[in-house]
């Protein structure tokens, strides 16, 4: 590999960290923003019995049929961490 590929290769490498580095700064910023709005409006739960794997499942199914993506992401992240629990696996 010649000294200028090498170069165009750890450019783009670092293009993409600065990329990923910049989404996750982002959406911690709105996820959070979303997440503390919504508490402040009565809801919570997620993590509870109360709210099974199933209605978390539906709910993301309605954001997506929506188009609502940042809810979509919420609703995903929440999936996958019940879905970490080995309780959950399902």
């Amino acid at each position: 590999m010649t000294r200028n590929r090498i170069k165009q290769v750890t450019t783009a490498q670092t293009s993409d960290v600065l990329a990923d580095a910049h989404l996750m700064q982002y959406t911690h910023k709105a996820m959070t923003a979303k997440l503390q709005a919504q508490r402040a409006e009565g809801f919570s739960g997620w993590y509870t019995t109360e709210r099974t794997l199933a209605m978390l499942k539906k709910s993301l199914k309605e954001n997506m049929a929506r188009g609502d993506w940042l809810d979509v992401a919420i609703i995903a992240a929440m999936i996958n961490m019940r879905l970490s629990c080995p309780k959950e696996k399902k």
